[in-house]
């Protein structure tokens, strides 16, 4: 699991790998606030894929004042 905050409007942003009902690989992001919360499965064919996806979003969160705490 990779765990985003940011500390300055109490956002987050979760991202895991899990696999869904067929058996196949899923990238789960949750993100939200104490407000709302939204989740998103995204299916992949390759853990590869996931691992882009993972480095690419979270380069996007740092950027934008998130801080990385899992």
């Amino acid at each position: 699991m990779v765990k985003f905050e940011n500390p300055t409007n109490g956002r987050f942003y979760y991202m895991y790998i899990e696999k869904d009902l067929f058996d196949d690989m899923a990238l789960v992001i949750v993100r939200g606030n104490k407000h709302s919360i939204i989740i998103r499965n995204y299916d992949f064919n390759c853990r590869n894929k996931i691992m882009e996806e993972i480095v690419r979003i979270s380069n996007i969160r740092e950027k934008r004042g998130y801080v990385r705490v899992l």
